[in-house]
């Protein structure tokens, strides 16, 4: 199976907090009601500076990530988060800050995105995929984004709801039609933005939900809505695997596998106090 391989879903390093949510009320066994409850192997009241790591990899790409911040690590902290991805369409590299709650994430920062083979588009109502490669004497479609993402997780029965809205600033010129590779859309320079709304429910080692993300793209016919499932599990303590994958039900374009928002693929997490 070919997953097309769309930006890593970064609201899932909050995966913990799906635990968090669905054992509220809820006593672990062998612990009295007056025992601390324990939600997370992250879970902690010190705060330090530390080191952290949430890497993946998977089906077609690779994700280095690391941040260096205060607070515990995964769990409530501040800090300064970068990554590089790299996968068979296109690189990317990112900085920016970062503020971590059990039920909140919060982000903003720079992203450069290097595609392999992508142009400035022509002005189009509609694309197909065979629009979006470069041809004879174009030159290749480097763009920046300043990029903000507010991700609140709310407890609800049996799991977690969960939202996103992602707001991101290109830095090409006015007007330009580009594919931009995160949200899988084409869209009019300089602004986009994708909402997410969700529900994970807890199995224990295995949480399963499903989403639907709808990408604003001022300046283009239609918007476009994605729905599909997710699916998150335990491994080991600190190793998870991660499939998601959003179809197209809405959309002014038919780009086929370009158009579909997919991740599967493994993360580790490491982290060093000092």
């Amino acid at each position: 199976m070919r997953v097309p391989p769309g930006a890593v879903p970064r609201w899932i390093t909050a995966a913990a907090a799906v635990a968090l949510a669905s054992s509220f009320g809820r006593v672990a066994e062998g612990q009295s009601p007056d025992d601390e409850q324990r939600y997370s192997v992250w879970q902690s009241d010190e705060h330090t500076l530390f080191v952290a790591s949430a890497s993946d990899v998977g089906v077609i790409y690779g994700r280095p990530h690391v941040t260096l911040g205060y607070g515990a690590p995964f769990w409530h902290f501040v800090g300064v988060d970068a990554f590089a991805i790299a996968t068979n369409e296109f690189a990317a590299a990112y900085v920016g800050w970062r503020a971590n709650l059990p039920f909140l994430d919060v982000q903003m920062g720079y992203r450069a995105t290097q595609p392999y083979d992508r142009r400035e588009l022509p002005v189009k109502d509609s694309y197909v995929a065979d629009d979006l490669p470069r041809r004879d004497g174009d030159e290749n479609a480097t763009y920046g984004a300043v990029e903000l993402e507010v991700t609140p997780l709310a407890p609800v029965p049996g799991g977690v709801a969960f939202a996103e809205l992602h707001p991101i600033w290109v830095t090409a010129p006015r007007d330009t039609r580009l594919f931009e590779e995160v949200t899988r859309t084409v869209y009019v320079a300089p602004f986009l933005m994708r909402a997410r709304l969700g529900y994970i429910y807890d199995l224990d080692r295995v949480k399963a939900g499903a989403m639907v993300e709808h990408v604003v793209l001022p300046g283009r016919p239609k918007d476009v809505t994605r729905v599909g499932p997710l699916v998150l599990v335990s491994l080991a303590e600190r190793l998870e695997g991660l499939f998601t994958t959003t179809v197209v039900v809405r959309s002014p374009d038919s780009l086929g596998f370009s158009g579909v928002y997919g991740f599967l693929g493994l993360r580790m997490r490491f982290a060093q106090r000092f």
